[in-house]
């Protein structure tokens, strides 16, 4: 799910630059896919999102914050 969300923004060239895409990409290849990679959407749980973003929120916040906007924006 996350891929189609990612590959569609990128068509619309929602980023302003190839770093941006890059760090979008590889927030969710390290914080969200070893987490949630096998699970379908519909069974995606408070829990487990709480879970990722426990494992860095604090010592990295704006990376936290981060990656739950992008949790935010494939689930929309």
């Amino acid at each position: 799910m996350s891929e189609e969300f990612f590959n569609k923004e990128k068509s619309m060239k929602r980023w302003k630059n190839q770093k941006s895409i890059d760090n979008w990409s590889d927030r969710m290849k390290k914080y969200v896919y070893p987490a949630l990679a096998d699970k379908p959407i519909i069974e995606i749980n408070a829990r487990d999102l709480t879970a990722i973003l426990i494992a860095i929120w604090n010592t990295k916040t704006e990376t936290a914050s981060r990656v739950l906007y992008q949790i935010k924006q494939v689930f929309n």
